[in-house]
Formats: C-alpha cells, structure tokens, sequence
C-alpha cells in the first residue's frame, strides 16, 4: 500500500536518526522527553508485539498438529492478509471517529480474543473466522501507530521516538518467537504437542490484556478541526492513486508482498516438517532473525548516504534472492538457518528506506 503522509514523516524519521543522535544528546536524554503517553506506548506496544511473535511461531504448527496440511495453512496465511489489508480503509474510519486511544484498546483486546479462540478452536471455519478477527486487529494497529506518535511527540526526540519503537517491535518479536517456542517444548512433556500449543497460545492471549491496560491510561488529546475522516481519507487516496510514483511503488509492494507471501508464512512449517526441528528450534530460529534484522536495519542511514534510497533498496532486495533460494538447498535446520537470517536481514534493513519513498 503506497504510505500516506504520516507514514512517509516516519521512515523520514526512521532515516534522520543517525543524523541526530548527536545534536539531540543522544537516547538517554530523548528518553527524558518523552511524553507520559508515549512511554505508555510503548510498555502496550512491546506486550503486544510479543505476543505478534509467539502466535507467528506457534500458529502454524498448531494447524499442522490438529492435522491440517500445508494448504490449510496457506489459507490461513492468506485470511490474516486480507482482513488486514482490506480491513484498513472501514479501521481509518473507525479510529478517526473514536480516537487513538480507544483504536489503540480495542487493537489488543482484539488480538488477545482472535489468539485465544485460535488456540481453542479446531474446525476449519473456526480457525479461519479467529485468523480474520486477528488480522483486523492489526488493520487498526496499521493506521493508529504513526500518527498517535506523531501527536504525542516534539521534533527534538521524535525520531529517536520513532526508532525506539521498531527497535522495542523487533525485540519483542525476538521474545514472543523464543519464549513460545521453548514454553511450548516444555509442556509438550507432560501434556502433548497439541495441548502444550493451546495453553503457550492462551498464556500470551491473556497476556496482551496488559498493553490495553498500558493504553487504557494514556490521556487522550483534543483533534484540531479540520475535514471529516471520510473526506480526508478519500481525498489522500485519490491523490496518491493519481501519482505516478504511487502507482509504480503499489505495483512494487504487490510484487514484494507476493513474493514474500509464499515462502516466508512457510518457513516454520519447512522447519517442522522437512527438518525435524522442535518447537523450541523454530522460535530460537525465528528470535535469532528478528535480532539480525533489527541490528542490519541500523545501517539504513549509512547506506541512504552512501548510494540513495533507489539503489540502496535495490541492492539489497536484489541480494537476498540467491540466500532465498539457498534456503531449499541445505539438508540441516543450520545451515538453512544462516540463508534465512541473511535473506530476512537484507530484504528487511531497508524498510525505513521503501517507507519514505
């Protein structure tokens, strides 16, 4: 989807960081300045990334527990996809009637309630009802993050704001992919790879009521008035669709996403049933990436600097593809591992970059 103005402000932001850790004093006097809801923010936004994390490890080899294949699964994938994407237009609407906070409250309520009868169901319809449910969830997440940040933040630590967040998304998700990995290995001793699924998936449904309780005390700020959400939402969309830029980079993120869409839904799955690896394996593998990513992510500066933001994306989207198509090759959960972390880490360091294209 091409970034709308606020969007675009934070891959901005995302990008001028290096460039102003120095003159601002760096993060620890940033920190000082953040707003009361801003750090309530984001302590809500780690539970729930961490939460994100173990339902993106563990889903999947849930479904193939409860004897569906890897087609079901792709459904599965596909369902989260569309209520998230479609999702977004009826989420803006919503979120520009009732507010941040709220949007914000009813994001992780939702998530820990799509988890939780995830976890609790076994029918087909069921599972893809819960998986639509869940990846509305993240419609709201989608158009409520940037610009609750954007209101609740000065320029002077804003971006240090901004990259605090993605880096607090990326450790969490690191936690959420680890912890549900090696909890659901534990129980699956005494209770079967199944049962040790539901409960590890409950834990952490129950889990996210605590970032609703983060976002149920932050304090809402009065909007400036201005056009209604309706004719705002409708009037940047039709400028951005009469850009020819636009066009080009929905056409590129079409592809991107296509691409993505097949293989990396699966990886887990790939662990499980063609490598033999554990629960606990597939969520150290899946933790391990999100720490190698989050790390490449902070040379997008240097890179932008060095080469722009075209040839930057390019190169390194571009250099991912032979360690793509490596993963397939190796007979061991190790060496397709490093292909992994390699593909993940330089097809994903640029996304600051794409976000302010």
């Amino acid at each position: 989807m091409f970034p709308n103005r606020v969007q675009r402000r934070e891959g901005e932001l995302l990008l001028a960081e290096g460039k102003s850790a120095g003159r601002s004093g760096g993060y620890l006097e940033s920190l000082r300045l953040f707003s009361h809801n801003a750090r309530l923010y984001l302590v809500g936004s780690f539970i729930s990334n961490i939460v994100q994390g173990a339902f993106g490890a563990l889903l999947n080899l849930y479904a193939l527990q409860l004897g569906y294949g890897a087609d079901f699964v792709g459904v599965l994938v596909s369902v989260q996809m569309f209520a998230t994407g479609f999702g977004s237009l009826p989420a803006s609407f919503i979120c520009y009637r009732i507010g941040r906070k709220k949007s914000l409250i009813i994001a992780a309520l939702i998530v820990g309630f799509g988890t939780l009868g995830m976890a609790w169901s076994s029918a087909a319809w069921a599972l893809i009802l819960f998986k639509a449910i869940y990846g509305f969830a993240f419609a709201f997440l989608s158009v409520t993050i940037a610009p609750f940040l954007m209101e609740n933040s000065t320029p002077k630590e804003r971006a240090h704001l901004f990259g605090l967040n993605f880096a607090s998304h990326t450790f969490a998700m690191m936690l959420g992919n680890f912890g549900s990995g090696w909890i659901a290995d534990e129980l699956a001793t005494t209770m079967g790879a199944l049962q040790s699924y539901r409960i590890t998936l409950t834990i952490f449904a129950v889990g996210v009521t605590a970032a609703a309780l983060c976002y149920a005390f932050i304090k809402e700020q009065e909007r400036a008035g201005g056009p209604s959400g309706k004719e705002a939402i409708v009037k940047g969309l039709s400028e951005a669709i009469s850009l020819k830029e636009a066009r080009q980079l929905i056409i590129y993120n079409l592809l991107i996403g296509f691409g993505a869409g097949m293989v990396v839904p699966f990886f887990n799955v790939f662990l499980s049933q063609k490598l033999n690896a554990t629960a606990r394996e597939v969520g150290l593998v899946l933790a391990i990436s999100q720490i190698i990513t989050g790390l490449a992510s902070l040379a997008a500066p240097v890179l932008v600097s060095k080469m722009g933001k075209i040839k930057s994306v390019v190169t390194c989207q571009l250099s991912s593809i032979p360690f793509l198509l490596m993963i397939a090759l190796p007979p061991n959960v190790s060496a397709v591992s490093i292909s992994f972390f390699i593909r993940n880490a330089l097809m994903n360091m640029v996304n600051p970059i794409t976000s302010n294209l």
